[in-house]
């Protein structure tokens, strides 16, 4: 029975392949568990146009990340905080506060979860890394500077 896969199969093969099965496996367990579908001409061209979708979604989506992390990479944050007697920060600068800093002056989206970074208690510049899917990395220079009154 020749079928063509809907989902990845270990030890079969990956989504949108065609395969050769035996006849029970094909009825009895691949298409009743919807992981395959009987193989035809109309079949194949359905399943190779979502692929070729797909692969474009992800092609444009990738664009964009290199494109954010690009902006990302030369962006620098600057905050005024009030100092304590010791020359601490009387808070700190936390992940929720870049990330709303990041959306106020370039409009991108990011989740607190992303950043690596501790807490910001100490006047100075400080670089914090924004991890993105697949491995990507930008970096943002957060520069704390006193308040002068």
């Amino acid at each position: 029975m020749k079928l063509i896969l809907t989902k990845d199969v270990e030890g079969l093969g990956d989504a949108g392949q065609s395969v050769t099965v035996k006849d029970g496996y094909g009825r009895n367990y691949l298409l009743v568990k919807q992981l395959a579908v009987v193989w035809s001409k109309a079949a194949e061209d359905k399943i190779q146009a979502t692929q070729k979708r797909l692969a474009e979604k992800i092609a444009r989506a990738q664009a964009n990340l290199s494109e954010t992390i690009e902006r990302l990479n030369g962006l620098t944050l600057e905050f005024q905080e009030k100092l304590t007697s010791k020359g601490n920060l009387y808070g700190s600068i936390k992940a929720e506060k870049i990330v709303s800093a990041i959306q106020a002056t370039n409009g991108i989206a990011v989740d607190p979860g992303q950043l690596e970074m501790e807490p910001i208690r100490h006047l100075g510049t400080h670089e914090v890394r924004i991890q993105f899917p697949d491995h990507n990395f930008a970096t943002v220079k957060v520069n704390v500077q006193q308040i002068t009154e």
